[in-house]
């Protein structure tokens, strides 16, 4: 079982964090803000990102996206100018021209849609790819209304008939490879499109800092500042709490598919949640940080030991006893003795969609809370799993 700590519990940074969220009617968590007057020109600074920078030049904002996708080295750059502004002279060379604020956008990830209802703006999305993975309420109320319409299946296969028909100011797409035919071919159109690289940030403040491009697009750059700094602080607190804890459960991730367990790299986002939580990551000293292909042996003549088993997959493994039944060798895993599994799968719709994989990427520290309640439960005693759920025996 996760050890919990003996020493006083830190009451006034606890009750900061009960206090600093709330949930709303519509199930999805609140964050309080500073107050903030609208400033489409605010200078945004970026603390943890390492995909994105942002410079201010004069009449525009300048963006670059580097390592768009695993191996690329290429920039990309985007002038960000005022809408109704000429377009300054002396551009960098082989910019995009984004005149902002958009007012409708196409979607390719689930990630692109909780940036924008994070920011009250799901107004602005008129496309998306795979609707059926949205979870956000106010995006399946649109859905259902017909204004959000589908435009294909993922990334890689978008209906460009379908985008073009929506007249979109926008695209934003994400990078698998140095072939993107659907990118190109919007471009050729005349359909700008963006690469939204948050998937490859390896810190979980530096993938909710893509709140801030978002902000700038639709806008809303202040109130994308003031979202990010409350997450900030909450996240950091609950990181410091967490690290002072002397005695850390060790923590064994994901699960097999097939013969390969995909393990999550030492230098990889669930990772640095996993330490961040307060918790002792048994393939932390690892270097990767992208998932390994680990065979089963490996995993199990290290795995044994573990605590707390996180992220499961639910499709495969609903029930501690659907886990064992599968391999009979888990039984003598420590986590699975004493129940200490645990699935992000609280959130999921019957269409498939899951909110870990849509608001958990822009809200980490919620997810960290989730992490820190189990790992070490007398610390955060209040708390309600919002991402995760324990999986049952049966």
């Amino acid at each position: 079982m996760p050890a919990v700590s003996r020493q006083p519990r830190p009451w006034a940074v606890v009750l900061f964090w009960l206090a600093l969220f709330a949930v709303t009617s519509c199930d999805r968590p609140s964050v309080q803000q500073q107050a903030h007057s609208p400033n489409d020109s605010l200078h945004l600074t970026v603390r943890h990102a390492q995909r994105f920078t942002l410079a201010q030049r004069p009449g525009y904002t300048l963006l670059t996206v580097n390592q768009a996708w695993v191996g690329s080295q290429q920039v990309f750059t985007y002038a960000l100018v005022p809408q109704g502004q000429p377009i300054p002279a002396n551009l960098p060379a082989g910019a995009t021209v984004l005149a902002v604020p958009v007012q409708r956008m196409v979607g390719t990830s689930t990630t692109h849609a909780a940036l924008l209802e994070l920011l009250g703006q799901t107004d602005k999305l008129a496309g998306f790819t795979q609707t059926q993975y949205l979870c956000g309420p106010q995006l399946r109320q649109r859905l259902a209304s017909g204004q959000l319409k589908e435009v294909g299946a993922g990334n890689g296969g978008l209906n460009l008939e379908a985008v073009l028909g929506l007249q979109p100011d926008l695209v934003m797409a994400y990078g698998m490879d140095g072939s993107n035919p659907a990118y190109e071919r919007l471009r050729t159109l005349g359909v700008p499109a963006l690469l939204n690289a948050d998937y490859m940030e390896n810190s979980p403040l530096g993938r909710a800092e893509w709140i801030k491009v978002a902000g700038l697009l639709v806008g809303q750059a202040a109130q994308a500042d003031s979202l990010f700094n409350a997450m900030e602080k909450a996240y950091l607190s609950l990181a410091q709490l967490a690290g002072q804890q002397s005695v850390k459960p060790k923590v064994l991730a994901s699960a097999p598919y097939g013969d390969i367990w995909f393990m999550p790299g030492g230098r990889s986002f669930p990772a640095r949640l996993i330490a961040d939580a307060g918790g002792d990551f048994l393939w932390a000293t690892d270097t990767a940080t992208g998932s390994q292909r680990l065979s089963l042996e490996a995993v199990f003549a290290q795995a044994q030991p573990a605590d707390v088993w996180v992220n499961i997959n639910p499709g495969n493994y609903p029930t501690v006893a659907a886990l064992v039944a599968t391999d009979a060798r888990f039984a003598h895993f420590a986590a699975v003795k004493t129940g200490q599994l645990y699935n992000n799968d609280a959130q999921v719709l019957p269409s498939g969609g899951n909110a870990y994989w849509e608001l958990g990427a822009v809200r980490p520290d919620l997810v960290l809370a989730d992490l820190v309640r189990i790992f070490h439960p007398g610390l955060l005693p209040q708390h309600q799993l919002y991402f995760y759920r324990q999986l049952p025996a049966q």
